[in-house]
């Protein structure tokens, strides 16, 4: 799935479903900053989008308005017709910090949820012990750690929760 914002690509997008009654999340996290305004960004109903920004900042234990860490701006959808509004994290400088919220963030996301939805974890496949693909997931709950062989390809899939 892709999503543009502000002229932007990213295609990195996770879905989020059935966290709070009546409400779909979408979370979009690129793996990779090209671009200055690249971050983290939350879709949702605004009350819930409020409730998860409050868990965040108790959770990473830092206020996300401090400058070393970018800041969160909240944007109204171009389009009135839309019931959400963004939760955007904008990467202003430092980028090894940034993309380091950027991978805890979806554990975090999990964490703050309970896993009622399910986990969200690192997927990681190896061909010939050379890594092919690695991305999150989502998983249904109590689904195990470990490797899947894939057979007749000698590659594996490492699944790390």
């Amino acid at each position: 799935m892709v999503r543009n914002f502000r002229g932007y690509k990213d295609e990195s997008v996770v879905i989020l479903k059935h966290v709070f009654p009546n409400s779909d999340l979408v979370l979009s996290t690129p793996v990779e900053f090209s671009k200055k305004v690249s971050g983290v960004y939350i879709e949702g109903d605004p009350i819930h989008q409020l409730l998860l920004y409050e868990h965040l900042k108790k959770l990473v234990k830092i206020d996300f308005g401090e400058i070393c860490f970018g800041e969160w701006i909240g944007v109204l959808p171009l389009d009135e017709d839309l019931s959400w509004t963004v939760i955007h994290y904008e990467a202003v400088k430092e980028i090894d910090k940034i993309q380091l919220l950027n991978m805890v963030l979806l554990r975090h996301m999990a964490a703050i949820c309970n896993l009622r939805l399910s986990l969200v974890t690192e997927l990681t496949v190896k061909v010939r012990g050379d890594i092919a693909q690695e991305q999150f997931i989502v998983l249904p709950k109590d689904f195990a750690n470990g490797e899947i062989a894939l057979p007749g390809t000698g590659g594996i899939i490492d699944i790390l929760a």
